[in-house]
């Protein structure tokens, strides 16, 4: 039997800076994961987040907790996420919900069909793999 994993999820209402030193601590801690939301107005910006968490830590997974495919296209979730798989060395987990803070702050209701955007998502992703490979 494996032990168990523990991940944190934070939310940026921090500056950035205080967010980052945040994420370091998580790692530091020993936490497997860190689950950073993606609700656009309220919170830092979920992608350049992950990316400075990328830069500044080695163990940790960072994870999307979580994106939408309202707000957030499938085309560019797919090539942040890849860019992140690279630079992390595969250390991502991408989340994905229906968006309800997003949608909401933006005055716009919840309805999304999530198991569709999840299909999408992995043919953009095989789209985006096979280009970098040359196919």
């Amino acid at each position: 039997m494996s032990a168990r994993a523990f991940g944190i999820e934070l939310y940026g209402y921090t500056d950035a800076p205080t967010l980052l030193e945040e994420i370091q601590l998580a790692e530091r801690l020993g936490f497997e994961s860190v689950w950073l939301g993606d609700s656009q107005l309220i919170w830092r910006d979920l992608y350049v987040m992950l990316g400075a968490a990328a830069a500044t830590t080695s163990r940790v997974a960072l994870a999307t907790g979580v994106t939408n495919p309202v707000t957030r296209h499938p085309a560019v979730t797919a090539s942040a996420m890849m860019t992140m798989q690279e630079l992390t060395r595969s250390r991502t987990i991408l989340g994905v919900g229906v968006g309800f803070t997003s949608l909401r702050m933006m005055g716009q209701a919840c309805k999304i069909a999530v198991a569709k955007w999840v299909v999408d998502q992995r043919g953009q992703r095989r789209t985006v793999q096979g280009h970098r490979s040359g196919r």
